[in-house]
């Protein structure tokens, strides 16, 4: 099959997606662009000891939204030029007798602001698509110009789509050829892919951990170009401390081959080794920041502690050199398609619910910042905007790259009622996986409830149906148990958490906003639909299985929402490189979670994993949870469906390190500049104890010493590379999955 034959196929396969209508309820639209003013004046006598400092305030009460809008203050200046651009909706027709007020402020900053002039902008003037300029006259105090447009909207002014980007779509193209000359290398010409649809979508997936995230994935990245991988690779999905690699990493240019990694991660082995605490103590850190906290107050963009969180993560991360750099202008390293495409992730959240109660999967590319389950899609450069209906109502700037690393790294987010959690998982995963770790030889049962008593009133929670019908690769070979956790999440009802104590509902924000603020994408959408990341809609009275937490929506009233870490979930990023969309056969796990010891595996996360890709209708390998629960902890699980070709293949990397610790002589890259105590002999260097999570390596350390950070770094390139033999099988073994799918799909 020729390879313009799979670019046809591939551009049908997200043809199809786009197609998907996402219904939007048409508005009015009123732009209103403040150009100039001339010649303002408050009086000769004020302007001999003050020249104006002008702003202009917007004002439309039939409007939908954002009803009132400000310019910033042009300075010292008779004729003042503003060039800002505001955009009121209207739901309906509105618009046609609406009229805009205006009013013109001389600021001060030592008392109240001076308010001389009032004008009106009748909108019953303006022709539908035809634009105006209007101009207000204030006689002696000045004028000022406004260019007007009305238009009727039919569509968003973000891409409105269940499908990928365009931009992704051609990387998809342009990247395809270099992965399937990089897997012929690695498995040689007879196993390897002979044709574009022989060849397997490969992406990875790290989890976050912190600093032992960032170390983690030094060493694997370096696994995976010594096999000669690294080529291969078409996703890279990060979130918490595996964003901040994949953010630093791109930026510094490094995933182009093995030497630019290895450099890198030296690099960042220097970086780590002062504590992010120590910008406490630094004068010009404060200045910094500050600077950063007036330019966003200048543009109308909330500040939290993520705020400051994020320049600290971006001047260890990034460089102090790098600290204006914005996500958007990674595109550049993506152009020619020679490196993985780069995903970060977070969560959208609520303050006052845990994210067993409410979690949205966010995802942030250089080209999209995209609310995949409402198919809204933001470009990256106006991700924080403001927006009405899905009406760009005025851009503001792009945040920077720190902010982004910040985001999907605010484990501090956690409700304070969860304090003693790892994460905010759901109850009844919790308690099920204590139960089985428990008893592993005994099946876990769990007693039926009344349907009856299946009642919420919470008016954001659709009435979902749930069925009893177990799906191939949807869930684990014991169907039931994700059924059942479904069932008794269902089950809870509003009246018992009105019993909670207080405390037990403090939220995210109380004494310092922990979460990242952002403005709200979603602001005034009219008939705003909710889809799983399969594309089904979500909807009353279908017969869609999905967990309590799935079923409410974004708010549409909120000016501004919160977007948190969303390891406090599910501390891996595998939704979102196995979107379907994407179109992934093998999923490389990165697992850099936090155990209890080193001799007992913790099953969250590989339940989590498996029920958010079950709420999703994502395929999944099927997991026996009793069986993960029995197994030692080992370097690597496997995963995989033989029979079903469209079921990816995970290989699930751990950092178990028994293998590891038997080495008489393992690999330390030399060179380092300073000896450790391995070098003079006084300890063995991969003799160490990674858990628990108040060791030396816990997530909430700030600084790596350059020995963890070596120790980390090696074992997980090790345990990568002892595998070298399962990765080249399975790899191997779906291309012919996808050989023998050509030859049935060829002759029918």
């Amino acid at each position: 099959m020729s390879d313009q034959t799979w670019i046809n196929e591939e551009e049908k396969f997200h043809q199809k997606l786009n197609d998907i209508e996402i219904p939007y309820k048409p508005c009015m639209t009123v732009t209103v662009t403040v150009v100039q003013g001339r010649k303002i004046s408050l009086g000769c006598l004020h302007d001999l000891f003050d020249t104006p400092d002008t702003k202009v305030y917007l004002r439309c009460e039939t409007a939908t939204g954002k009803t009132k809008f400000k310019t910033k203050t042009v300075w010292n200046s008779h004729n003042p030029i503003w060039q800002e651009t505001f955009t009121f909706v209207f739901s309906t027709s509105e618009a046609a007798n609406s009229v805009i007020n205006v009013d013109i402020y001389e600021e001060d900053k030592f008392k109240c602001d001076s308010h001389f002039g009032v004008g009106r902008l009748k909108l019953s003037q303006l022709i539908v698509g035809e634009p105006k300029q209007v101009t207000l006259d204030w006689g002696s105090n000045g004028k000022v110009d406004f260019s007007l447009l009305k238009q009727w909207r039919n569509s968003p002014d973000f891409r409105l789509s269940l499908g990928l980007s365009i931009e992704e779509r051609q990387y998809r193209i342009k990247r395809k050829p270099k992965t399937m000359k990089a897997i012929q290398n690695f498995l040689g010409v007879e196993l390897g892919p002979a044709s574009l649809k022989e060849t397997p979508t490969v992406a990875v997936a790290i989890a976050g951990g912190g600093y032992r995230a960032v170390a983690t994935a030094c060493g694997a990245m370096e696994a995976i170009s010594e096999m000669g991988l690294l080529g291969s690779i078409m996703y890279i999905a990060g979130l918490s401390g595996s964003a901040w690699y994949v953010s630093s990493s791109f930026l510094h240019g490094s995933m182009n081959n093995l030497q630019n990694l290895i450099e890198h991660h030296d690099w960042l082995r220097e970086q780590m080794e002062e504590s992010l605490t120590l910008r406490l103590f630094d004068i010009s850190f404060y200045k910094r920041c500050r600077k950063y906290r007036e330019f966003k107050l200048e543009h109308y963009q909330p500040t939290t502690l993520v705020d400051y969180y994020g320049i600290a993560l971006g001047e260890t991360f990034l460089g102090i050199e790098n600290s204006s750099t914005q996500f958007s202008s990674l595109r550049k390293h993506l152009e020619t398609a020679d490196v993985p495409f780069p995903i970060l992730s977070c969560a959208h959240v609520r303050n006052r619910l845990p994210m067993s109660e409410f979690w949205d999967e966010v995802e942030m590319t250089p080209y999209e910042v995209s609310f995949p389950s409402y198919g809204i899609n933001i470009p990256t450069e106006q991700f924080n905007s403001r927006w009405g209906n899905g009406i760009l109502q005025q851009s503001l700037p792009e945040p920077p790259l720190h902010y982004m690393m910040a985001a999907s790294g605010s484990a501090f987010a956690i409700m304070w009622s969860k304090k003693s959690d790892r994460t905010e998982t759901r109850e009844d995963i919790r308690e099920y996986i204590n139960n089985l770790q428990e008893s592993h030889h005994e099946r876990i049962e769990f007693s039926e409830f009344d349907e009856s008593s299946d009642e919420d009133n919470d008016d954001e929670i659709e009435s979902v149906s749930v069925t009893s019908k177990a799906m191939k690769n949807f869930a684990s070979p014991d169907d039931k148990w994700i059924e059942i956790l479904q069932r008794r999440a269902f089950a809870r009802k509003k009246s018992d958490r009105k019993r909670e104590s207080q405390f037990d509902r403090i939220g995210r924000g109380l004494i310092l906003d922990r979460t990242a603020r952002i403005k709200n994408c979603a602001a005034d959408f009219r008939g705003l639909q909710k889809y799983r990341l399969n594309t089904d809609l979500i909807v009353p009275s279908q017969n869609i299985t999905a967990s309590e937490r799935i079923l409410r929506k974004i708010s549409t009233k909120k000016s501004s929402i919160s977007l948190c870490d969303s390891a406090l979930g599910c501390n891996l990023p595998s939704i979102h490189a196995l979107r379907p969309q994407r179109r992934v056969d093998v999923l490389i796990v990165v697992d850099c979670g936090n155990y209890l010891n080193e001799n007992e595996l913790s099953i969250e996360l590989f339940a989590t994993v498996q029920a958010q890709a079950h709420d999703h209708g994502i395929k999944f390998p099927r997991i026996s949870m009793e069986k993960i629960a029995e197994d030692p902890f080992r370097e690597c699980y496997l995963f995989e469906d033989e029979e079903d070709t469209e079921c990816p293949v995970v290989l699930w990397f751990t950092l178990a390190n028994k293998k590891f610790k038997t080495q008489n002589s393992p690999h330390r890259r030399p060179g380092y500049p300073t000896p450790d105590d391995v070098d003079s002999g006084k300890e063995i260097f991969n003799d160490f104890c990674i858990f628990p999570e108040n060791s030396e390596f816990g997530t909430l350390r700030l600084h790596f010493s350059s020995l963890n950070f070596d120790r980390l770094r090696e074992l997980m390139r090790f345990n990568i590379l002892e595998n070298d033999k399962v990765l080249r099988e399975k790899i191997a073994s779906k291309v012919g999955q996808l050989k023998q799918r050509d030859k049935i799909t060829s002759s029918t």
